[in-house]
Order: structure tokens, then C-alpha cells, then sequence
């Protein structure tokens, strides 16, 4: 029984963390703002020039498929999350870091994971 009580408990935890209830008002709050939208932007610029490098690359090797990696792009909150939501930007700067930091480790999973299925046992 606690066992199903456990997602219920961590989700309470979430809603109820401090951090996430963050007024945002004051000297500056806009300065604030304007640069977490500014860095969400840059880091959604990042991750869209590596993802349309891979997919450029395995275009032009004729990897069928390689558009699949265009939904990082789509998932990424640089281009839909927005910073004037009461905590400045706050949660798009970290979210969009994040965001950014997966996209460079899911890459080379994505292209490791093709690559493997690709050879043929003997």
C-alpha cells in the first residue's frame, strides 16, 4: 500500500518546493527576464545546430530515417517555454540547459544505437 502512495508523495513534493513558487518582482526583473530569454534562445540555437548537423551528416550518407532526430529539436523548451511566468526565467534557464546538455548525450546514443543495429551477425 505505501508503494502506491509513493508517486502521490513525490508529487506533492514537487508542488510544495519553495523554489518553484518564486515571485519575481523588484529592481531589475526585467533585465532578469530578458536574459533568461536571451540564454533560452542561444541554447535551443546550440541544440538545433546539432541536431541539423547529424541530420545533415546522415543525409548525406543515405542513413534512411534520419529525420527522427528533428523531435529533440520539437521537445526542446528554448523555443516554447517562457520566461515571464513569475520566477524571471529562472526554470527556462535551467530547463533549456538541461535540455541542451540531453540533446548532446542522446545524439551519439541515437547513432551508437543505429550503428549497432545495423551490423549483422555473422
Amino acid at each position: 500500500m505505501a508503494s502506491r502512495q509513493l508517486p502521490l508523495v513525490a508529487a506533492y513534493a514537487v508542488i510544495a518546493t519553495p523554489t518553484l513558487a518564486l515571485a519575481c518582482k523588484g529592481p531589475g526583473t526585467m533585465a532578469m527576464i530578458e536574459r533568461s530569454e536571451r540564454f533560452g534562445w542561444i541554447m535551443f540555437a546550440v541544440a538545433a545546430f546539432m541536431v541539423i548537423a547529424t541530420m545533415a551528416l546522415c543525409a548525406i550518407r543515405r542513413e534512411p530515417r534520419f529525420v527522427r532526430f528533428a523531435w529533440l529539436l520539437v521537445a526542446h523548451p528554448g523555443w516554447w517555454w517562457s520566461a515571464r511566468m513569475g520566477d524571471c526565467g529562472g526554470t527556462r534557464y535551467i530547463a533549456t540547459a538541461a535540455a541542451t546538455v540531453l540533446t548532446a548525450l542522446i545524439i551519439p546514443f541515437l547513432l551508437w544505437r543505429r550503428r549497432r543495429k545495423q551490423k549483422k551477425p555473422f
